[in-house]
């Protein structure tokens, strides 16, 4: 009799939300949101959190901005650019998680 495998089962994704998060302190403001800088409660490393308020982007039609924003941080794969982990949402606000680049500038 032929012996039945069954496939390796993939780990289910970690849901994140905004209380998987302490906010250590803001380190700007952008003209859709703000952005945090927070550790993940439960490893203790340390992101930068850009919080977008949704009633904002919707309300000055801002929608394929974001969109965009987050496609091409996705996509993005450079030096000068910060990697974008993962984005998730609540009620009231879109977050991206990114890596935190400490003394990091733009210029």
């Amino acid at each position: 009799m032929k012996e039945i495998i069954d496939p390796p089962r993939q780990p289910q994704p970690e849901r994140l939300t905004r209380d998987c998060f302490e906010t250590i302190c803001k380190v700007g403001d952008g003209s859709y949101g703000k952005v945090f800088l927070v550790r993940k409660k439960t490893t203790l490393k340390q992101y930068a959190l850009k919080c977008v308020d949704k009633s904002h982007i919707i309300k000055h039609e801002k929608i394929e901005s974001v969109h965009r924003e987050r496609d091409i941080l996705m996509l993005a794969k450079h030096y000068n650019i910060v990697n974008l982990e993962c984005t998730f949402s609540d009620e009231t606000n879109l977050y991206f998680l990114m890596e935190y680049v400490a003394n990091g500038t733009l210029s």
